[in-house]
């Protein structure tokens, strides 16, 4: 049950929130687990006071697909992988999505999410409860087995704008006979005021997220019909 964390971050201060409920309630947690793709972060990070995680260089202009693909690439041969946002804080152990991972054809696992996220299904909505989301789970805060990875592949970089790629990648997984999962026993808090979003901090979020479904209905044409 060995996974790594990959965290695109472009400040530094919400990425030491982040890492801090990390290793709070997942204590076993090491630093070199945590991977973070450099967006602007580590220009402020601390070495003899931050943990030393291990350090990937993004590129510019940022592209969200094509960070975390570099930070995947980094990856130990045989571990997992959660992808989330340096805007999360969890509140219950990583483990409980690596056990949930187990289970028979399970492709994805989001915990529940307080706070924003576009589907509902992720949403907190009781405790104690492993339910299967017949829409696709936004990379808030996803555990991928790396069979699954191996099977689905990287994240598609041709989606340059906001949002599609986590889309793109579910339906890719689902195309295979993979289940998506949301865990309600594990709870992660998004977007809180003090670790706003980079992109939603933008004044053309909305249209971005308009070209990246764009982009995605002429992938996928058959599931807009």
């Amino acid at each position: 049950m060995s996974y790594s964390i990959i965290i695109p971050s472009n400040v530094a201060s919400k990425l030491r929130k982040c890492v801090k409920h990390l290793f709070q309630h997942t204590p076993t947690l090491l630093p070199s687990q945590i991977i973070v793709v450099d967006d602007g972060a580590l220009r402020d990070w601390n070495y003899l006071s931050d943990p030393p995680v291990r350090w990937v260089d993004g590129e510019k202009p940022f592209v969200y697909a094509r960070n975390v693909n570099l930070g995947l690439r980094e990856l130990p041969p045989d571990d997992d992988v959660i992808i989330m946002g340096d805007d999360v804080r969890m509140f219950t152990s990583l483990d409980l999505l690596a056990e949930t991972a187990r289970r028979p054809r399970v492709g994805i696992v989001s915990p529940a999410i307080i706070g924003v996220v576009g589907n509902p299904h992720q949403e907190r909505k009781t405790q104690n409860i492993v339910r299967e989301s017949p829409l696709q789970l936004c990379f808030v805060c996803v555990y991928i087995p790396r069979p699954v990875l191996d099977n689905v592949g990287l994240l598609d970089e041709r989606f340059v704008y906001y949002g599609g790629e986590d889309v793109d990648w579910n339906w890719r997984a689902q195309a295979l006979g993979y289940r998506l999962l949301v865990d309600d026993r594990c709870i992660a808090v998004h977007n809180d005021p003090d670790m706003p979003s980079a992109y939603r901090a933008k004044a053309d979020y909305t249209e971005l997220g308009q070209k990246g479904i764009e982009l995605l209905r002429a992938k996928w044409p058959e599931k807009f019909q």
